[in-house]
């Protein structure tokens, strides 16, 4: 079955931040960093754990996406992002339950949403392998810079 994204009128502003909200922060970030995982790019991974670390992220849901797992305590939302993105970044074509789970959990245009999501971070992904962008180094926690040995 060919898919194509249907025409639609462009949403106002107001419209487009009340539909982000309803489409959920968190199931954006899943899936960006299952693709940022996936594709082992360092630069991606730190990025984006740090803003999980900001936003109180916990640490097993961090760690098990990084290893390229489902973490256990994913909502609804989250796990249709985190199996839409897993599934685009094995290759080939979506499957059609995947698809159309999207489409019931986030709408058309939030299903098409995903998918791009994916394709432009898993573009921004290999450009960083590419490039082999570093990663900064974090600051030493002050108990171990402490005292010399």
């Amino acid at each position: 079955m060919h898919r194509h994204a249907p025409a639609a009128p462009a949403p106002r502003p107001a419209q487009r931040r009340a539909e982000a909200a309803v489409r959920g922060h968190e199931a954006r970030q899943i899936a960006i960093r299952v693709t940022g995982a996936h594709f082992d790019a360092a630069y991606e991974i730190y990025a984006h754990v740090a803003v999980a670390e900001e936003e109180k992220t916990s640490p097993a849901r961090i760690s098990a996406i990084c290893a390229g797992l489902r973490p256990m305590d994913l909502n609804d939302q989250e796990n249709v992002a985190f199996d839409v993105a897993y599934a685009l970044v094995k290759g080939g074509v979506l499957p059609e339950p995947c698809y159309r789970l999207a489409v019931e959990t986030f709408g058309q245009h939030g299903a098409n949403e995903r998918i791009y999501l994916v394709g432009l971070y898993s573009l921004v992904s290999v450009t960083l392998n590419g490039f082999n962008v570093p990663v900064p180094e974090r600051a030493c926690p002050p108990s171990a810079a402490a005292a010399p040995p």
